[in-house]
């Protein structure tokens, strides 16, 4: 088998991985980074309003980086979640001063010379960011750009199925409180947009996720007709 091989195989099996609860999401994040040959990685989620939380990170300088974006409002993250695409910042020392003024320098004390953010979204919905951070200064390969957004793809479908006990974000609901209404909601979604029933339930988790409304509401708005969530555009 070559290396090509193996890599492939690599990214197959951290993208067949199913799971729940944080253990699968520090194991897709842990092997993320080490797929990337990053230092470490993190996951933030950001709100509508701008409310901000880190929900995971693998060390210390990661946890670090996600803080101080929670704290400072600037960061890769940010700008991911704003923009919708990747960010990339092969070497934070020669990062313009006015980019992140405070990010910046404080990420570089914590231990990072390269950071990455890769956008978790589902559809039109934002959720937030999976951030990676190099103690070394480097970039990501046209083919290491493509894997990383479909790691950031499986983040997502982690992410919106974590119970509510393990993670919350206040005035949200991404956690699996399935009721009737919620499954005759996503019944409907089904036909509507024409994707599976995991596919619908993700939809409706991101959207509730987005607007900060618990998915309770949003299933009944949609069993009632008040809501019809779009096709990607």
């Amino acid at each position: 088998m070559t290396s090509q091989d193996d890599r492939f195989s690599h990214l197959q099996a951290l993208l067949d991985q199913r799971g729940s609860d944080m253990a699968a999401l520090e194991q897709l994040c842990v092997g993320s980074a080490d797929y990337l040959s990053a230092s470490g990685a993190g996951v933030s989620v950001v709100s509508r309003s701008g409310t901000r939380e880190m929900v995971f990170a693998t060390d210390r300088v990661s946890s670090q980086i996600e803080e101080l974006q929670v704290s400072l409002g600037e960061g890769p993250c940010i700008d991911a979640w704003s923009s919708r695409l990747p960010v990339i910042e092969p070497d934070l020392s020669l990062t313009s001063p006015t980019r992140w003024p405070m990010f910046g320098p404080a990420a570089r004390a914590a231990g990072a010379v390269a950071v990455f953010a890769l956008p978790l979204q589902v559809g039109q919905a934002r959720l937030g960011a999976l951030d990676l951070y190099r103690d070394a200064p480097g970039g990501l390969s046209a083919a290491d750009l493509t894997d990383a957004v479909s790691l950031g793809a499986a983040v997502t479908q982690v992410l919106l199925q974590l119970e509510p006990a393990e993670h919350t974000l206040e005035n949200s609901e991404v956690g699996s409180w399935l009721s009737a209404e919620i499954y005759q909601a996503a019944g409907m979604v089904t036909v509507q947009l024409e994707v599976d029933i995991a596919e619908a339930l993700a939809r409706m988790r991101a959207y509730a996720y987005a607007e900060e409304r618990p998915l309770s509401e949003v299933a009944s708005d949609i069993v009632a007709r008040r809501l019809r969530l779009e096709r990607d555009t």
